[in-house]
This record gives structure tokens, sequence and C-alpha cells, in this order.
């Protein structure tokens, strides 16, 4: 097993962990608290594999105050695939009314915890949220078709849209934080991308370009309008007019409000030039011309989609750093899940393998 314990890191270097509200709040009922999306998945058949009930959580929500003490930083990501049920039904991401509600809830943050906390995440993997919530993925809601034409949007612009308007609400929380707040509170704003950094299969010069198509799907597309002001050319270039454009004034507010980048890593995978795009299992692989070939490294955690394939880390930070101007990241999210053996016990050398090799790598890149 890789032994990380002599390590040296750099004393800026910050470690962390995390959590989400639905995971371990409780008190879904609570003081007039309405639904949210997640309270309705729960309640469809088939979606929690072990029918658990996820009321029954450790209760954040009654006992915020010692769990509150037991914490030496708070970190605060104020949209996590969640959205309270009256906006989603409304449209959600796919309308701009959905903008001016989220800043509502911003500035109520920044006004009431901007005094306890450092970092503020605004969006958890915004392409991750863009894709499931129109194409139905096990676990998210989803914008249905008709949700679509209700508000006048054609099914392939679905994603792009939600996703611009993320962006959009993502640039004026930065700007609102800027003008009102950071003088007297001196936080930093993050904005967290999905990880699952993309190698070419083979050597061939399609699959060359299979690859930058399919990183400007996962990153440029988020991380250009931030530090270029603009959407990437060759999303530009493929998708035509199913891409919103940033008028003058989205692209100024937006050009440059990002204090840090925030990684969610968990694997990296490989991918090719499709010979026909048609058989390729996703829009988002139609879309980019791209088609994912294998996931890498060794299934490490039981029958789940997780991996272990720390070099893919390494290899996203040199992009990160290469792109934009070396700036400053965090690792948002990375681990594995527990195996729970027949007696209801927890044997981790799995997972202590997992983060002990994500250790070793960050610290050789």
């Amino acid at each position: 097993m890789t032994n990380v314990d002599n390590l040296k890191f750099p004393k800026d270097f910050i470690w962390g962990v995390g959590t989400a509200a639905y995971q371990v709040e409780g008190g879904s009922t609570e003081d007039g608290r309405g639904e949210s999306v997640w309270d309705v998945i729960r309640k469809e058949g088939n979606r929690i594999a072990d029918e658990s009930d996820p009321d029954l959580s450790c209760e954040s929500y009654k006992f915020w105050r010692d769990d509150i003490n037991l914490l030496k930083e708070l970190g605060v990501t104020l949209f996590h695939s969640d959205m309270p049920m009256y906006l989603f039904e409304s449209g959600g991401w796919l309308s701009r009314d959905t903008i001016e509600a989220y800043l509502k809830l911003v500035d109520i943050c920044f006004k009431t915890y901007g005094h306890l906390v450092k970092y503020w995440i605004t969006f958890n993997e915004i392409t991750n949220y863009g894709w499931m919530n129109v194409y139905p993925q096990k676990g998210f809601p989803n914008h249905s078709p008709t949700r679509g034409d209700r508000l006048g949007v054609e099914p392939r612009k679905m994603p792009y849209l939600a996703m611009h308007h993320m962006l959009i609400a993502h640039g004026r929380a930065y700007r609102l934080y800027e003008q009102n707040y950071k003088t007297s509170q001196n936080g930093e704003i993050c904005l967290i991308i999905t990880g699952r950094y993309c190698f070419r299969a083979s050597d061939s010069d399609e699959d060359g370009q299979a690859q930058t198509r399919a990183n400007a799907w996962k990153f440029q597309h988020i991380l250009d309008p931030i530090y270029k002001g603009d959407y990437p050319d060759i999303m530009k270039n493929i998708l035509g007019d199913a891409l919103p454009s940033f008028t003058e004034e989205e692209s100024t507010i937006l050009k440059g409000a990002l204090d840090v980048i925030g990684i969610n890593y968990y694997l990296s995978t490989k991918v090719k030039n499709p010979e026909n795009v048609e058989l390729c299992e996703t829009a988002e692989e139609i879309d980019g011309r791209f088609k994912y070939a294998e996931d890498l490294g060794e299934k490490i955690s039981g029958d789940t989609w997780l991996r272990l394939h720390s070099p893919g880390l390494v290899y996203l930070l040199a992009m990160l750093k290469n792109d934009y101007d070396s700036p400053k990241i965090l690792i948002t999210e990375n681990g594995c899940a527990d195996i729970v053996g027949a007696l209801q016990t927890i044997h981790d050398p799995h997972r202590i393998r997992y983060v002990s090799e994500h250790i070793l790598a960050l610290h050789q890149g």
C-alpha cells in the first residue's frame, strides 16, 4: 500500500472533507420546509438500491450547533443538484427566472454566513447537472421535452441553455460578492468542474482530435467563458446555434469571475473518434464527436463505476495549469465507496489505498 505519511505539502495546502445537505440534514418536514427535487425523486420506485429511508440521516438539521463545533472551517456549496420543486416545475435552469431566484439565495447566504465562510462554491458540476437534467439518468431529475416545449427550447439546445444560465448565475454571484461583501468578509468564490480526464485511445490523429473535443466538452466549456470570455471555438464551430451566445455585458461579468477552480476527480477514461456518431451512447458524445472507449484503472470499490487511476489527476492538473495560467485549485471531491461486510463491518484498505495514491499524485503534480 502506498505510504504517504512522510510527504511534505506546502503550508497553504488545505485539507478538507465535504458532504451534501440531503445526505445529512433530515428534518424534511420541519419548520415549513418545502419539497425539493430530491424529495420527489426518493418517492419514486427503484431509486434507492437498498431501499433505505433518506429521512433517517445523522440529523444535522437538529444537531447543527454540535456539528459546527466539530468543524474548524466551513466550506459551502450554493447549488449541489438541488432545487425547490416549484422552481424546477417552472423550468429550472432552462428559465432565466431561475437566475434571479438563485441570486436571492446567494445574497441571503453571503449576508448571513459570510463572516464564517472563507470559500463559497457557487455550483457543483455544471456539466453533469446540465446533461442529466435533460437526458434522464438514474438518480437525477430531468427537464422533460414537454417542459422544454413549454419554454420554446428544442431538446438538443436544452443542456447547453441550462449550463449557460448557470454560468451567468455564477458570474453575477461573483460580482455580487465582489461589490457588497468582499471587502468586509474577504472570502473567495469557487466553481466545481467534474474531472473525468479523457486520454486518447490510440496514437492516431483522429483519436487525438477526439480527445481534444472530449476535454473541451468536459472542461473548456465551463472554464473558457470564465477565463477567456467566451465558449471555445471548437464547440462553437460544431454546435452552431445550439450553443447560446453571451451578450457583451454577460461576457464582461463572467470573465475573471473566479478565485478558485474546484475539481471532483474519481476516474479517467479513454476516448476515440467514432466511425459513426449514431453508434455513440450519449448525446454528449454525439455532439462532441467522441466515443468513450474504456475507463482506466482498477475497479476498486465493488460493483460501482469508481476506478483507481491517479495519473489522470496529474494530467488534469497539468492541463489546467497550462490552459489557465496556474490557477488556484481545490480538490473538492475524491474518494471511493465503502464495502460493508456480512457482519455490517467495514474493512477499508481499498479506500486507504485509493486516497493515498491520489495524495501521492497530488504531491507529484
